[in-house]
Formats: structure tokens, C-alpha cells, sequence
């Protein structure tokens, strides 16, 4: 038995999409549970989060107890969710939704963004459809604001107060970074000094190292707020994934809802930026014959590993089989699961880049659109 807990929003990296997405149930002996509870970051809420959870799971475990589910199982299904209910440490759930799946034997917990359905979901497999989203998603990003005085990261999110982070090993200031006592300046030969350059690279070095352990699965912008010389200091050794617009002046004694409030135009600007790149993409591969929107031939472009660039509707739903040959069934029937999601799963393990975006923006009206690597060969296309 183990739990994986993640940060106040955690969006899951490609591989523990993979993980969570092969897992499988073999009925009556095991069952995969994904249940998605709305949470607040209000602590007067708390305690009806928790109510919410428990008749949750009360309902999870008498659908499954009415359908037969192996009694000895369903008592350490029953054991690992209500440990969540029952936890001192519930109210550290302080994000806008959090994800629960379950089998007998484990527990992985993500906190996330989007507010959820309340119902719960048992199959052979998880439900991973909330916590999927990806690089293109709109008011989502960290902030680093930077000066020679302090340096911190702000959590931007969509549906939840902004939080400063705490980041291991990050600096509090130019000073400590070189090594300087706090009371001398940088510039101890004077403002022209020689020395100046240097020790802005350091600092900024030290700042990226200590960042880049909490961006490296993280596929959201980080728009830096710092005045000239630091930002453009910062900006040519950097790696990170900078948005492309700087907001150029000195985040000093600048309350945290005034840095999002300059840094909310910066995202707007980089998410439509990429929305066009993608859609150019499109329009370009469409004369190629390398555009679908059909799920039934996205479910076989996907299986074998043609799928370049997936594009899905974060709130559409559809539900039913895919077989291994990446023929696809739609059901409602009990056990059916979302064929998106396995879409989903199936173009990531061919090495894909999915982006999750809202409905307004997606190509075509099926909750999916895909960029090709190549031209459907006309006997996939005839088996479909």
C-alpha cells in the first residue's frame, strides 16, 4: 500500500499519466475507483468537503458491494478511502478540486484545478479526465519576481487565490547569493563597477537552479517581473520555459495580487500565441491529409503510434471500448470507460503532444483533433 500525494496543483507528467492510465482491474477480485471532489481553499468549507467525500464513498462501496465486488477486497477498498476522509491532514486539501484513485491496494491523491463532477467512477481502469490538462490552459502559470532584494515564485491558477511558494534552495537575495553580508551592496566598488554584471549572472544562476527542480515537469509558463539589468540577465542564461513577455519593472514592495494583476495580459497574450501556432499547425497538415477528428479513426491512429498532435475538449465526455487493434465501440453500459482518455493514453505512449483546451477552442465538434505523423494508410482507414 502506498499514497502519492502532489502540490497544491499537481498536473500529472507524461509517465505517471502512463502509470495510472496501464493500470488494470480485473473484476471480481479488483476495481479501479476515481473519485473527484469539489474541495475550497476556505477552512469553513472544510468540513463539507469531508462530508461530501464520505457520501461519496458510501456510494462507491454500495454499487459496488450491489454488483457482487469480492467482499475481502471491498473492506480494504473501504479502509483505504475512508483513511482519507477520516485524516487530520484533510485540510491541506486546500486547492479548488481533489482527485482520489483507488484499487484495494493503493492511493494516489492529486490536487487540481477544475471543478469536478461529483459522481463516482468504478471501472477496470482510473479516470484520469481532471487532471489531464495541458500546456495550452488559460490563467494558469508561475510568476518570478526578481530583484536584487528578493526572489519568489508565485502559483497562478484559474480558481484559487494565488500562493507564494516555498522553493528549497532559492536565495532570498542578490547578497546571499555571492556570499555578501547583508548590509553590502553588490556593488562595493561603486554602480560602474565591473563586478556588477557578474554577480547579477550569479545570482540569477543560483535563482534558475534552485526553480528548475519545481518547473521540470511542469509544462506551464513562468512570466518573469524584474527590472533592466536582472531580467535581461536572467533571460539570456536561462532554460526555463519563459513566456515570451517580460513585465519589466521592480516587483520590490509590490503586494501579490498587484504582480498577477501584471501578469495576467503576459498569459493571455502566451496562450493565444499558442493557440494560433497549433491551429496553424492544423491548417497546414489538413492539406496533407493528416488532420482527424473521427474518434473511431483517432482510436487507430492512436494505437499505432501515428498521432503527432492531440488536441482534446477537457470537458467532453464519451464513454465506451477500444480494443488493441484500436477499434472503437461506443457504450453506456456499466464498465464502459472514457474513450478519450484512452485516446488520450494510447498517443502519449507513441510519443504524442497533448494539449487539453476548452471547448471554444478546439478544432472540430468531436472533443478530439489530431495532427498525424504521416497519412492514415488506406487499410487502417478501411478497417475503421
Amino acid at each position: 500500500y502506498y499514497e502519492v500525494t502532489m502540490s497544491r496543483l499537481k498536473i500529472p507528467t507524461r509517465e505517471e499519466i502512463l502509470e495510472l492510465a496501464r493500470v488494470r482491474a480485473e473484476w471480481p477480485e479488483d476495481v479501479c475507483v476515481s473519485l473527484y471532489l469539489e474541495t475550497s481553499p476556505l477552512r469553513l468549507n472544510w468540513e463539507a468537503c469531508r462530508i461530501d467525500l464520505g457520501n461519496q464513498i458510501r456510494e462507491a462501496l454500495a454499487r459496488l458491494e450491489q454488483d457482487g465486488f469480492n467482499k475481502r477486497r471491498l473492506a480494504h477498498l473501504r479502509e483505504r478511502l475512508e483513511e482519507v476522509a477520516n485524516s487530520d491532514s484533510f485540510s491541506l486539501f486546500r486547492a479548488n478540486s481533489l482527485a482520489i484513485m483507488a484499487t484495494p491496494e493503493t492511493r494516489h491523491m492529486y490536487r487540481v484545478d477544475k471543478r469536478p463532477t461529483t459522481q463516482p467512477e468504478m471501472s477496470d481502469r482510473f479516470v484520469y479526465k481532471h487532471p489531464r490538462r495541458g500546456r495550452v490552459c488559460r490563467h494558469t502559470a508561475y510568476i518570478l519576481a526578481l530583484s536584487e532584494n528578493e526572489a519568489k515564485v508565485i502559483e497562478l491558477l484559474p480558481e484559487a487565490e494565488p500562493e507564494t511558494l516555498h522553493v528549497p534552495g532559492m536565495p532570498r537575495n542578490a547578497q546571499s547569493a555571492i556570499g555578501l553580508p547583508e548590509h553590502v551592496s553588490i556593488n562595493v566598488t561603486g554602480s560602474e563597477s565591473p563586478l556588477r554584471p557578474r554577480r547579477l549572472a550569479e545570482y540569477a544562476r543560483k535563482v534558475e537552479e534552485a526553480v528548475k527542480p519545481l518547473l521540470r515537469e511542469c509544462d506551464f509558463p513562468v512570466i518573469l517581473i524584474a527590472a533592466e539589468p536582472l531580467a535581461s540577465t536572467f533571460r539570456s542564461i536561462s532554460s526555463i520555459c519563459l513566456a515570451e513577455n517580460v513585465v519589466f519593472t521592480s516587483p520590490d514592495k509590490l503586494p501579490d495580487h498587484e504582480l498577477v494583476a501584471l501578469a495576467r495580459p503576459v498569459l493571455d497574450k502566451h496562450y493565444s500565441r499558442q493557440l494560433e501556432e497549433v491551429r496553424a499547425k492544423f491548417d497546414q497538415r489538413e492539406g496533407q491529409d493528416r488532420v482527424l477528428t473521427d474518434l473511431s479513426e483517432l482510436a487507430r491512429a492512436a494505437t499505432y503510434g501515428m498521432v503527432e498532435l492531440l488536441m482534446v475538449d477537457f470537458d467532453r465526455v464519451e464513454t465506451g471500448y477500444i480494443d488493441d487493434e484500436g477499434k472503437l465501440t461506443g457504450s453506456e453500459e456499466p464498465g464502459a470507460y472514457g474513450i478519450i482518455d484512452e485516446i488520450v493514453k494510447r498517443s502519449l505512449e507513441g510519443g504524442a503532444r497533448v494539449l487539453a483546451v476548452r471547448s471554444e477552442d478546439m478544432v472540430g465538434g468531436t472533443g478530439a483533433a489530431a495532427v498525424l505523423r504521416y497519412p492514415m494508410p488506406e487499410v487502417l482507414s478501411k478497417a475503421v
